[in-house]
């Protein structure tokens, strides 16, 4: 969201110079997240209707749409550096690092998209591919449920309370097609089979919540 706003700034009507008489503009960023992102955005994500190579959606597409549409519209190539966020020797980055703070104390545009938390039961940490889909039914309890714009597709971060699977206590990310679900509630549900495309293929039902 920072780069958006960036850019926004640079080819907006009050910034005080015209990007397009500039050669090149360089955005200095911390977020690996962003500076090793952005080429897969241009070439690859944007025209696959946001949807990466192994099927499953892309994690913050608006941002990442708006981002590269502003890329699009100046004339010089934009270049994506990273540099070491906070205790920075570049003045610079220390200064961004002081209006980025002031700006969270402030007024916040309207949100791109709405994501539900919930408290995790278990102790256990997050991990992609800790709980592997093989056609089985499971009860669950949903961490966090969002709407995924761009793919038409529901993201969830669930944990297992079911005593009987092997995977108790585990946390991981899923996404479905159609099946709505809420966070902090559990259901019995049931999984695809494919580790590659984790998906929650149907909800059998919702369950009383246990104690954590």
């Amino acid at each position: 969201m920072a780069c958006v706003e960036a850019l926004r700034f640079v080819i907006g009507r009050y910034s005080p110079v015209d990007a397009n008489n500039f050669p090149k503009v360089e955005v200095y960023s911390d977020s690996r997240y962003v500076v090793d992102g952005v080429r897969t955005a241009l070439f690859e994500w944007s025209r696959n209707r946001w949807m990466k190579r192994d099927g499953n959606p892309v994690r913050n597409a608006e941002e990442w749409q708006a981002l590269v549409a502003l890329i699009k519209k100046i004339r010089p190539p934009v270049l994506f550096k990273w540099c070491k966020g906070h205790r920075s020797t570049n003045p610079y980055n220390n200064r961004v690092d002081k209006l980025a703070k002031g700006s969270a104390r402030a007024h916040l545009p309207k949100q791109l998209h709405v994501t539900r938390v919930g408290k995790k039961w278990t102790a256990k940490s997050t991990e992609i591919g800790s709980i592997r889909p093989e056609g089985q039914e499971l009860l669950i309890r949903v961490i966090t449920d969002e709407y995924l714009r761009k793919s038409g597709m529901y993201a969830y971060k669930i944990e297992v309370i079911d005593d009987t699977s092997p995977y108790l206590g585990n946390v991981d990310e899923f996404f479905s097609e159609e099946v709505m679900l809420n966070a902090r509630h559990c259901y019995l549900v049931r999984l695809n089979d494919d580790a590659k495309r984790p998906r929650i293929v149907e909800n059998l039902g919702e369950v009383p919540p246990r104690t954590s």
